[in-house]
């Protein structure tokens, strides 16, 4: 109520990030909230972390091809396309060493990406951690499929993908359309893999 009747003040910018955040507004209730908040918000940094998000929305919605972008946020610093994966079916896995739950079905993504090695390719997308805390959990368990780190402005993807809980998985098929999106517990997620590529 707030945000609907208050559309030119910050604080509104302020709680609809933090509703969306904590998925109190559905996605169409986002959408309406942020296209009613005026303009000269434009430059205030939630609004433009808002804006990225409900690009996210759109842009990741089940039946879209998710938009190519390029990044070096990776382990080594070396530059990774999301085109590059193309041609294959893709699992994109958001997660962090503190969440439980990612740690949990690790074993199992690892045991997929043996299962069809040449059929399905892996993007793990880390919280944001710092690298060695990264390779210190990933290394001894030979956890070795593509990561790429969440970062700021251009490489905020949990912005750009509208995560708002670990883990969230989506599954591409080799164009790069979004077939599938999972949050929390992954087990339909590994079915439906199966269900793919069987």
């Amino acid at each position: 109520d707030f945000v609907k009747s208050h559309p030119n003040s910050e604080a509104a910018v302020w709680y609809l990030s933090d509703m969306m955040m904590r998925s109190q507004t559905n996605d169409e209730e986002s959408i309406s909230l942020f296209n009613n908040l005026e303009e000269h918000l434009q430059t205030n940094p939630f609004y433009q972390q808002l804006a990225t998000r409900i690009k996210g929305i759109e842009t990741t919605m089940i039946g879209k091809v998710i938009p190519n972008f390029s990044t070096t946020k990776t382990l080594d610093g070396s530059k990774f396309s999301l085109e590059s994966l193309r041609g294959k079916y893709v699992l994109i896995d958001f997660w962090g060493t503190w969440c439980g739950p990612c740690v949990a079905e690790m074993p199992e993504v690892k045991k997929y990406q043996q299962k069809y090695p040449n059929r399905l390719a892996i993007l793990g997308v880390n919280s944001g951690e710092p690298i060695d805390k990264i390779n210190n959990f990933i290394q001894p368990k030979n956890y070795d499929w593509l990561q790429i780190i969440n970062g700021k402005d251009e490489d905020n993807f949990v912005l750009k993908f509208n995560v708002k809980a670990y883990p969230t998985k989506f599954i591409l098929d080799p164009e790069g359309k979004i077939l599938y999106k999972f949050v929390g517990n992954g087990e339909e997620s590994f079915d439906r893999i199966d269900e793919l590529l069987k």
